[in-house]
């Protein structure tokens, strides 16, 4: 959920400084001139930029092969407390020597399942259970079949089988991840923040014929925020305004990118059955109406402040009723997460120090996401 460089928030303080993420380039952007806006009215639509070209054919992915990732270092999952109501959530924790899946279940166990060497971005979970990894050096993704369930997972140990297919070329890094809603697409964005316009690109993996599409971006990603809005429409951010990240809809029917809700937006989460999202705005987590969102830019109530904290990660459950917000102090570097529970009013059931579960203080962000 990081943006590369930093962008000041609005706020009556001094801002947290998001601090620059090492895998990317850290160049200070120049945002585009104001965008004409035609917001998309429909309850799934969201997007910022300009005309863009119609999509060109890509690749077909190389031959799918087994990993075989070797355990990082971290913690014991004996020795870790999941926050209350974390069942089902998986935190990816990335370490110099690769990472690993942090996996809780309802009765407050926790399994450590490591992934791939490299695969340290872009965490994403289709509503079949089908896990997507992104591993940016490599430029390819890690596909896994998810547990049957957290609880089986936790009390006998998960080994997905990994398999690997190659990204096309074009874009820049590998930043985010996100599947259709019907698990037939794999949508990867690529670009570098605070690069000149036009270098960015959006890949789509068709899964059944295992054949890419590329979308050539008109604007510049801000950061790896992705989510489908419908089957022909998916959600980015770029830099906007006074050089703040803001929302963007690409529409892959033409190729062109719309202005989304305005306001600042770090990140986004939306829950599997689109009713809910959950906003990253830089000074607060907001969660609420997504429809209301993106049809008149009706700003949800704030869940959560940002104090003296940065949003690393969101990720909302499929009904929209658990929020999973993974923290970094903005003076002191530690990481946390929280979840928080709608039937409490969004209160914090409790908090995880994501260190002891194994995270790099300096390394890159977690990511997270609910399973099905």
């Amino acid at each position: 959920m990081r943006i590369s460089p930093p962008i000041a928030r609005r706020t009556g303080r001094p801002a947290p400084v998001r601090r620059p993420d090492p895998a990317l380039r850290a160049a200070a952007p120049k945002g585009p001139p104001p965008l004409t806006v035609a917001l998309l009215a429909a309850a799934f639509v969201t997007a910022c930029g300009l005309p863009g070209p119609a999509p060109r054919s890509g690749q077909t992915p190389s031959p799918s092969t087994p990993a075989s990732p070797s355990a990082s270092p971290g913690a014991s999952p004996s020795r870790l407390v999941p926050p209350a109501g974390a069942a089902g959530l998986l935190v990816l924790l990335p370490t110099p020597e690769g990472g690993n899946l942090l996996l809780m279940s309802a009765d407050g166990a926790a399994a450590l399942v490591p992934v791939p060497a490299g695969a340290t971005r872009g965490l994403a979970v289709s509503r079949a259970g089908r896990l997507a990894v992104l591993d940016p050096g490599a430029r390819r993704v890690a596909l896994a079949d998810g547990p049957a369930s957290a609880a089986a997972a936790t009390e006998a140990r998960w080994s997905p089988h990994w398999a690997f297919t190659g990204v096309p070329a074009g874009g820049g890094p590998l930043l985010g991840a996100a599947w259709s809603a019907d698990g037939e697409r794999l949508a990867v964005l690529a670009g570098e923040p605070g690069a000149a316009d036009g270098t960015g690109c959006l890949h789509v993996l068709e899964v059944a014929p295992g054949t890419w599409r590329t979308w050539p971006l008109a604007v510049a990603p801000a950061g790896p925020t992705l989510a489908w809005l419908g089957p022909d429409h998916l959600l980015l951010t770029t830099i906007g305004r006074a050089d703040r990240p803001a929302a963007a809809i690409l529409d892959l029917r033409s190729g062109a990118v719309a202005a989304g809700p305005p306001g600042d937006l770090y990140g986004l989460a939306l829950s599997a059955d689109g009713t809910t999202a959950a906003l990253d705005v830089g000074t607060a987590v907001r969660v609420g109406d997504a429809a209301a969102w993106l049809g008149d830019g009706t700003l949800p109530p704030v869940v959560a402040e940002a104090g003296d904290r940065i949003a690393e990660a969101l990720a909302i459950d499929a009904a929209g009723g658990r929020l999973a917000a993974a923290w970094r102090g903005s003076d002191s570097g530690r990481r946390t997460l929280e979840v928080l529970d709608r039937a409490a009013g969004w209160a914090p059931r409790s908090v995880l120090d994501l260190e002891a579960a194994g995270s790099a203080q300096n390394g890159a962000a977690p990511l997270a996401a609910w399973l099905p």
